[in-house]
C-alpha cells in the first residue's frame, strides 16, 4: 500500500508539472511547501519520525516553538517534515 501511495505521489508531481509546463498562461507561485506531519503519537514517537526524514535528507533539525521540523528545498519548491509536540498543543496529552 504504501508504494502504491508513493508511486501514485510521486506521477502526480510530475504530472503537475508536465501540465503547468505545457500552460505557459497559468501563473506559478513564487515558492512552494509541501508539508507531512508526523504521525500522531506521543512527542518523542513523532521525534522520532522526523529524526528519520532528516537523516534521508541529510537536512538539519530544528525546534521551535513546539514544532519539530526538518526540511529540503528542491530550488523554490520546498519538503517540510513536521511535529507537533505537546508543547505547542497543550491541550493534546501525550498519548493522544
Amino acid at each position: 500500500m504504501i508504494n502504491d501511495q508513493r508511486t501514485e505521489m510521486i506521477a502526480g508531481l510530475r504530472a503537475l508539472a508536465d501540465f503547468m509546463e505545457a500552460r505557459p498562461a497559468i501563473p506559478v507561485l513564487a515558492d512552494l511547501t509541501v508539508y507531512t506531519f508526523a504521525t500522531r503519537a506521543a512527542d518523542e514517537v513523532m521525534k522520532a519520525e522526523i529524526d528519520d526524514y532528516a537523516a534521508q535528507f541529510e537536512a538539519p533539525i530544528t525546534f521551535e516553538r513546539g514544532h519539530y521540523t526538518t526540511s529540503r528545498s528542491f530550488g523554490p519548491v520546498e519538503w517540510r517534515a513536521v511535529a507537533i509536540c505537546s508543547t505547542a498543543a497543550p491541550y493534546r496529552t501525550q498519548e493522544s
